[in-house]
């Protein structure tokens, strides 16, 4: 059922550009990302090993390390969903719905 519900999650499309989209993802999770009609872009994963990407910013997950752009964002584990966001020229990072900073623990 979890399987279904992340390829469900993973595959939905998006052509009006509201909601989130498929993305490419790398490793074990789903990952999806959208543009949003403020100007903000958005794109997420989940899992310990997945890649998104928006704005010309790479957030990253190897092993359940997380990174943004080479820069420690701590752990992440096989359920997190990890989130880039860009909004008025801010870059977030969101791991679960909490913000994370560079060189967080976990």
């Amino acid at each position: 059922m979890l399987l279904a519900v992340a390829a469900l999650a993973a595959c939905s499309p998006d052509t009006k550009g509201g909601g989130w989209t498929a993305a490419a993802s790398s490793g074990s999770g789903s990952s999806r990302s959208s543009a949003g009609a403020a100007g903000g872009d958005r794109a997420a994963f989940t899992g310990t090993n997945g890649t998104a990407a928006a704005g010309g910013h790479t957030l990253q997950a190897r092993d359940g390390r997380l990174s943004l752009d080479g820069d420690a964002y701590g752990k992440v584990g096989a359920a997190a969903v990890s989130e880039l966001q860009l909004q008025g020229g801010k870059v977030r990072v969101l791991v679960d719905g909490q913000e994370r900073v560079a060189g967080a623990a976990d």
